[in-house]
């Protein structure tokens, strides 16, 4: 089912027709090094059911706790996936996005992670920021965030002990923060550039 579209992508619900190539995007090296997981994670260690029957968590209340997607091309080319959750008690929103190695550099993470935001704090009155956690290495992750209006403001470290499942080693990470004011002000600066340039005209 879909669930959202960009410009050169559709989000669409988990459904089983994705577990086999979740497994491949979870059991990769380079995907999964930059979460503390330079081998890829066991497959023994991924329950893939779990993730059709979470694929979109509504809490009692209506509240839509999470929402797990597929990402294809527009041809339907699964290329990685995505997820929104809801705001914790902090008002803090922690989307995720995963892409195989082939489709790095091409700025499709820009393109999801600016419809994330978006719908984080569409969704969620009450998410006052999206908050990320690039490992410290992943220099292309943390320029995208920057790009997008985020700000360091704090770093961690998950020693290896912090997982129970087998191959982590630990990760270093930056916290990194888009609030809501200021995403809202980007919106209406490019909204008010587009304006200006359909009035000067070509």
């Amino acid at each position: 089912m879909l669930r959202y579209t960009t410009k050169r992508l559709n989000l669409v619900m988990i459904e089983r027709r994705h577990l086999d190539h979740l497994l491949q995007l979870w059991t990769d090296p380079q995907v999964m090094s930059n979460v503390g997981f330079p081998l890829g994670l066991h497959p023994d260690d991924i329950d893939l059911e779990s993730y059709l029957s979470d694929a979109e968590e509504i809490a009692p209340t209506g509240r839509i706790r999470g929402i797990h997607m597929a990402v294809e091309l527009k041809d339907g080319t699964l290329i990685g996936e995505a997820k929104i959750a809801s705001p914790d008690e902090q008002g803090m929103s922690e989307p995720d996005v995963k892409l195989l190695p082939d489709y790095w550099g091409r700025s499709l993470g820009t393109e999801i992670v600016k419809l994330l935001i978006d719908e984080c704090f569409s969704l969620y009155p009450d998410c006052q920021a999206v908050q990320f956690t690039p490992n410290i290495e992943n220099t292309s992750a943390i320029r995208l965030y920057c790009g997008l209006g985020s700000e360091v403001v704090g770093d961690g470290f998950f020693p290896p002990e912090a997982s129970s499942l087998r191959g982590f080693a630990g990760v270093s990470y930056l916290v990194m923060q888009t609030c809501r004011e200021v995403w809202e002000e980007n919106k209406r600066d490019v909204l008010r550039q587009e304006k200006v340039n359909s009035v000067s005209g070509p």
